[in-house]
């Protein structure tokens, strides 16, 4: 899986020369943009296809330490908090493969990243200091109607994000429909 950081993220962690991003399909690559938020800082990850998009809040030294395991981790939580069944999250997560720090994905995808901030900022909600991921501001993020860089209509990021995996995996399990 590609994370591609941005140019505050790469700065706050002291990263310098990442690769550009390969030829991958974007809907397995993800963008990490530190948002500083109420005097901390968080964690936003956008899906450079769907715009799906995860939020942690207040992370310690031992997750920015890591930040591609961490990121894996919150990919694959917030692939069960949408309602992913397991075992198309397992498929998808095994396609993406082993996290690939790059640069961002693209124009596209990081003018979307920008409106995800925007719309966190705009929800006017504080983040829950007793959570680590924010599933809340999360909601926000993911149920709006909004344009995405692998879509030619409007609408909503996990809605995206499924279609993508019906598109990569091919199982009607991923559109939300029961297996046979």
């Amino acid at each position: 899986m590609q994370f591609g950081y941005t140019i505050p993220l790469q700065r706050r962690l002291g990263v310098r020369g990442l690769p550009p991003p390969e030829g991958r399909d974007l809907a397995l690559c993800w963008d990490l943009h530190r948002v500083p938020l109420a005097g901390r800082e968080g964690l936003l990850g956008v899906n450079a296809s769907s715009r799906l998009a995860f939020f942690c809040w207040g992370l310690g030294p031992g997750q920015w330490g890591d930040l591609p395991a961490f990121a894996m981790e919150q990919v694959d939580r917030l692939l069960r908090s949408s309602g992913v069944p397991p075992a198309v999250g397992e498929r998808y997560l095994a396609l993406a493969g082993p996290p690939v720090c790059t640069r961002t994905h693209g124009r596209r995808p990081v003018a979307f990243l920008n409106r995800a901030v925007d719309a966190l900022f705009a929800t006017g909600a504080q983040p829950d200091p007793a959570d680590l991921p924010q599933p809340l501001l999360e909601e926000a993020l993911n149920s709006g109607c909004c344009r995405a860089a692998g879509f030619s209509e409007q609408g909503r990021p996990r809605d995206f994000f499924r279609a993508d995996l019906a598109r990569l995996l091919g199982n009607p399990a991923s559109r939300g429909e029961e297996e046979s």
